[in-house]
């Protein structure tokens, strides 16, 4: 089996071997012409699905995609942004069509993807001067909630989620946003498949049986949700045999917010305490801030 991350940057590409195991018998059917999740949804126009699903740019180019917690707040993948002290200048994100230069980066304080594939793979990046009018620019977010990390019971085998990405499907093409179906299989640990629960950190996502829709190169830092719920962010994707291609991508595995809801909470109360907010129409705001639900 070969594991790979799932940034669309030379330098963050890692190849780890045998890290979950043996790889499945077989491979998946070589993906079709398209963009972002294999055999995914386009997400695009002046109706989407997922607006608050945006890319991460690094020098210009297309990196890893992230989701929005709040009008200044996005949630990715740790290895997305883990270098950006050292050029913070060269990192964007682009909402709608307006690139937005990062201001600061969280990565949590336990990420270590050195260690093993997967640790604790989630940071927030904070955005420099967007705030709640730079959504009047996003088509889509009129009258919706932020996400909130999913928080009750433990998944079954089989449950059904929706990853949302800007990657590669099949064609070297990113940067559009799709989505698609993705099935639960099992939890894991950081060190192998023991994992009993959600406090152990993974998911492992197999794709739809119909649609064969899942996660590959670019959709790092994109989301898998249950309706209008944050269950996990997508962090590496496994491959049958030795071939590293969206088509041969058996497993997605994707952190489980659940274990790190009460960092995140931290982190957005901190930065952005205002943004926890309900949009109607364009944003509505009191001093600079978004206004409440009271």
């Amino acid at each position: 089996m070969i594991v790979r991350l799932l940034t669309n940057s030379f330098f963050l590409i890692f190849l780890l071997v045998a890290v979950f195991g043996c790889a499945k018998n077989g491979s998946a059917p070589v993906a079709g012409e398209g963009r972002g999740i294999r055999n995914g949804t386009s997400d695009t126009g002046v109706a989407p699905v997922y607006p608050d699903v945006a890319g991460i740019y690094l020098s210009g180019q297309f990196h890893c995609s992230a989701v929005l917690l709040s009008p200044r707040l996005l949630l990715t993948a740790g290895h997305c942004v883990a270098q950006f002290r050292r050029t913070p200048g060269q990192y964007s994100v682009l909402m709608g069509s307006t690139p937005i230069a990062l201001k600061d980066v969280f990565v949590h304080p336990n990420f270590n993807f050195g260690g093993a594939v997967g640790t604790v793979d989630v940071a927030i990046i904070e955005l420099q001067n967007f705030g709640s009018a730079g959504f009047s620019s996003v088509s889509g977010f009129g009258g919706r909630d932020f996400r909130r990390v999913y928080a009750s019971g433990d998944f079954s085998r089989g449950n059904s989620f929706v990853a949302v990405g800007l990657g590669d499907s099949g064609s070297g093409q990113s940067g559009v946003r799709r989505y698609g179906e993705v099935v639960f299989n099992e939890y894991q640990a950081a060190s192998g498949r023991d994992g009993k629960s959600y406090a152990k950190g993974l998911l492992e996502l197999v794709p739809d049986p119909d649609s064969n829709t899942i996660t590959c190169l670019g959709d790092s830092g994109g989301p898998a949700v249950v309706g209008d719920q944050l269950v996990g962010v997508s962090s590496f994707v496994s491959f049958s045999g030795s071939t590293y291609s969206c088509g041969a991508v058996h497993s997605a595995h994707f952190t489980d917010l659940r274990a790190f809801g009460d960092w995140i909470d931290l982190i957005r109360r901190a930065q952005d305490p205002d943004g926890d907010c309900r949009r109607e129409g364009e944003f509505r705001s009191e001093d600079g801030g978004c206004k409440s639900q009271a």
